[in-house]
């Protein structure tokens, strides 16, 4: 059946009143998608010229000053068929899904071809969501990362990686927290402490490897934590979110150095591994767990759907040898996503091995990171400069860590670094 397409003034058409369909938000994006690929879809009436389907194009058009749209009257419609077809046109397209992986390749082909991606009618929030997704199977490599012998970074050390800033130095004090930020306020906290469960003793890959600040007494360990959040604190907005790994054995005094810097946890996520980890316990662990919180009498940002669960399930990464606690960056990206926008700041006081980081250069935030072990700094940074084939450069200096690796190699057992 050939369909009569006719062309009216647009002030002949009458929107339907009782239109069950909520519009005004999309106006905008139909208004630029007309005037970039002009009418592609006639608007749906009725033989008394009310409108059946096509609403937000007609006010799209409206708000382009338009004069005239296409328009199809559906002749054929009964009254009935009319109310039902109005609805039916709605809801049937929230029948279909998209197949991400085939909408995020074509996406990038898009981007390769310099096409402005805001075309596609999605926000820039989806876009980085859509671009910025990666599976465990396409995470970095992470082959020759781990400590080296050679340790180039040293105590009170910033770098800039690129928007990124990395310090050697201690989340307990003001002085250095203060140095790493450099004035800025950070707009989330993804941050990663010590556990406390002594991880010098584990066996394998970390055999004889401990980690600082990771085998205290219960209030040693309260107060450690209660001073590292305090000092947060003075460098974060009132408004951001806060996610806090922690070890379930000690849930209770990470919660109590949170509460004492009026942080209120509204969630505990419950990370969810592909694999348990052996001991000998009669249950294995297969599981971590994060706390979600923000200032008390403040409300959060979010950025996130309302279809959020608290257990998010990410394959441990291919390679744990950098860090023993280390996290998957694709963990991570999904509280930045549900947390901040693309130019960010996000503070982790406990850098560890820089998964945070990875994340926020692969989502277009600013990481700004605290590692108070020296080896530990140098794999974050051979790990930016892996993922991101950028160099590493002193801050203060036009020195880059290759140049201070290799001023390293070169120098006698125990000199010190110019």
């Amino acid at each position: 059946m050939t369909m009569d397409i006719q062309w009216f003034l647009i002030d002949d058409l009458c929107p339907y009143e009782r239109n069950p369909r909520r519009n005004s938000k999309a106006v905008d994006k139909v208004a630029d998608s007309l005037k970039t690929y002009g009418w592609q879809q006639a608007i749906v009436v009725d033989q008394e010229h009310i409108i059946i389907a096509g609403h937000t194009r007609w006010l799209a058009a409206k708000k382009l000053k338009m004069e005239k749209v296409p328009v199809l009257v559906a002749k054929n419609l009964t009254p009935e068929q009319v109310k039902a077809y109005r609805i039916a046109d709605n809801r049937l397209s929230e029948e279909a899904e998209w197949d991400s992986d085939l909408l995020r390749q074509e996406l990038a082909s898009l981007k390769e071809l310099d096409v402005d991606l805001s075309l596609t009618a999605f926000s820039e929030i989806e876009l980085t969501k859509l671009l910025g997704t990666l599976s465990e199977s396409d995470e970095e490599s992470l082959d020759g990362l781990t400590p080296q012998n050679i340790i180039v970074s040293q105590p009170g050390d910033v770098w800039e990686c690129g928007l990124h800033r990395v310090m050697c130095g201690d989340a307990t004090s003001p002085t250095d927290v203060a140095r790493l930020m450099n004035g800025e306020k950070a707009d989330l906290v993804f941050t990663d402490p010590p556990y406390n469960v002594d991880y010098h003793q584990a066996r394998g890959a970390f055999k004889g490897r401990s980690l600082q600040n990771d085998h205290m007494n219960p209030q040693a360990y309260l107060q450690f934590l209660q001073t590292a959040f305090a000092n947060a604190v003075t460098v974060v907005k009132p408004e951001a979110s806060w996610y806090v790994c922690h070890a379930s054995q000690f849930q209770d005094l990470v919660k109590e150095a949170l509460e004492f810097n009026q942080l209120v946890i509204r969630s505990q996520i419950i990370w969810t591994k592909n694999h348990f980890v052996l001991n000998r316990g009669r249950y294995k662990m297969q599981h971590e767990s994060i706390y979600y919180a923000y200032r008390r009498g403040q409300t959060d940002v979010w950025y996130g759907d309302r279809a959020q669960s608290t257990v998010w399930p990410f394959d441990k990464p291919l390679s744990c040898d950098l860090h023993p606690t280390m996290k998957p960056w694709a963990l991570i990206q999904k509280a930045l996503h549900n947390s901040s926008l693309p130019g960010d700041r996000v503070l982790d006081m406990f850098g560890g091995a820089g998964s945070t980081l990875i994340a926020a250069e692969h989502t277009h935030r600013q990481a700004y990171l605290v590692e108070i072990m020296p080896q530990y700094v140098d794999v974050i940074l051979r790990r930016f400069e892996k993922h991101t084939g950028k160099a590493a450069v002193l801050s203060g200096t036009d020195r880059t860590f290759a140049d201070c690796v290799s001023a390293q190699q070169g120098i006698s057992h125990g000199e010190s670094r110019s």
